[in-house]
């Protein structure tokens, strides 16, 4: 009889592991990994899939005190605290522990605002050949893409000063050194971009 329901308990135990879902079935990744650039503008699906997956590269906006984005209230003269660490880039920032060489993971957005504005760009340069959007579909969906290339430049303004404006040019990746040697905008040029994009 043990033996009975030795048996018993382990074909259970082997009917429950097989039923069990496997993560090696989640196929969702591996169709983001292989997705073409050159499907995006094939249908209006793909187009908005791209248009949507562009805010993840954002920084939250709710995080103020733990891994802050921006140096925050600690960045001030009058303010002061007890702690010194890694958590608070803010207050790093405002005793002078924060430069440009050692800037903290989180405080460096600059590479993730113009990766948003390269797709914003080839969504705009690429948004006609949707076939299945009409022209309304497309309007909103400019207006959607304007605003994020607008709210990245303000990030880029906010942290790091006058932007380097694109315009709507994408940038090949494989040109020399001379090709990417542009001249910063004004505070006011800036400004006024990213003012005209929202």
């Amino acid at each position: 009889m043990k033996i009975f329901s030795k048996h018993l308990i382990l074909l259970g135990v082997m009917a429950i592991v097989s039923l069990n879902s496997c993560s090696f079935l989640d196929v969702d990744t591996y169709f983001e990994d292989t997705f073409s650039q050159d499907s995006i503008f094939h249908s209006q699906k793909n187009a908005e899939g791209y248009l949507w997956n562009t805010p993840k590269d954002f920084p939250e906006p709710g995080a103020i005190w733990g891994g802050s984005w921006n140096p925050g209230q600690l960045a001030s003269d009058e303010m002061t605290a007890r702690w010194r660490t890694s958590e608070f880039p803010g207050m790093l920032f405002s005793i002078g522990e924060v430069n440009e060489r050692n800037l903290p993971g989180s405080m460096n957005i600059w590479s993730r605002m113009y990766r948003i504005i390269r797709r914003c760009n080839t969504m705009i340069a690429e948004v006609d050949k949707v076939t299945d959007m009409n022209t309304r579909e497309k309007q909103v969906y400019l207006g959607y893409v304007h605003f994020l290339r607008g709210y990245a430049y303000y990030h880029l303004l906010m942290n790091w000063g006058p932007c380097l404006i694109l315009g709507d040019e994408v940038f090949a990746s494989s040109e020399s050194a001379a090709y990417y040697n542009k001249e910063r905008a004004t505070y006011d040029e800036s400004v006024d971009f990213f003012t005209h994009e929202a």
